[in-house]
């Protein structure tokens, strides 16, 4: 049986990593396909993420060209459950006239959501930058449903994150870290990382605001408590002082 105690210790909750890149690296599929078998050892996702550079990245596009810093802001958060109908939810967004949105649960190269980038895909149909977190890596094609739906099939990359769409200019975007309980690395649907929140910077005409796009446990009352003090704290250290604009997924 597995030790708890002898986990490794491979972030601090509330831990915020600033880093960004043009497309976040992939997890090879034959590293995938050996860490399959494993789910259930806890150890393994926490060794898994503190080798990985992919939950320490923000995949970043700016705006060409970017909006002038706006006088208020219009925001909005969604939590698009995987992202499967990029064209119908690129109208809605359009028609919103939002300068922020704020997504959750959205894929990159999962068979469940055609393979796409979704991200990208709304971003490109809606004429804006983004940035984009990866919470998880699923190992799996997802709920009951989706391993019927897409059975034989397998994810190209298999990430599952938080994102933001907007025509500002993105600053020190970076992610917080939730928690680190390994908990989702489990049959029949396993995955590997951990909760976080993707946040970043946007200049208003009367200073600087930070987004946040959070997604919090769905299972226990007490981590979402945790989860909400977590971010709070991280927030105040990530631009002390500095407006926020927080939306997310609080699963209350």
């Amino acid at each position: 049986m597995h030790d708890p105690s002898q986990r490794l210790s491979w972030s601090t909750i509330g831990d915020i990593a600033e880093g960004s890149c043009a497309e976040l690296p992939i997890v090879p599929a034959e590293t995938r396909h050996a860490l399959r078998p494993l789910a259930g050892d806890p150890s393994v996702n926490d060794r898994f993420v503190a080798e990985q550079d992919l939950f320490r990245l923000v995949e970043l596009r700016q705006p060409a060209p970017a909006a002038p810093p706006p006088e208020a802001l219009r925001l909005g958060y969604w939590n698009l459950e995987r992202c499967k109908y990029p064209a119908a939810t690129a109208r809605l967004l359009g028609r919103s006239a939002l300068d922020v949105a704020l997504l959750g649960e959205m894929d990159l190269g999962c068979a469940r959501s055609g393979q796409a980038h979704t991200t990208r895909v709304l971003a490109d149909a809606l004429g804006v930058g983004y940035a984009y977190g990866a919470e998880f890596l699923e190992l799996a094609l997802g709920d009951k449903r989706e391993r019927v739906w897409h059975a034989g099939q397998e994810n190209t990359v298999g990430y599952y994150g938080n994102a933001l769409l907007t025509r500002l200019a993105l600053r020190r975007p970076a992610m917080i870290t939730l928690d680190d309980s390994g908990i989702w690395f489990e049959e029949p649907t396993p995955r590997l990382g951990r909760q976080m929140v993707l946040v970043a910077t946007v200049d208003l005409a009367g200073g600087p605001v930070t987004l946040a796009s959070a997604h919090f446990d769905s299972e226990v009352p007490r981590l979402r408590a945790a989860n909400m003090e977590t971010l709070l704290d991280a927030l105040e250290r990530y631009a002390p002082g500095q407006p926020v604009a927080l939306g997310g997924d609080f699963n209350t």
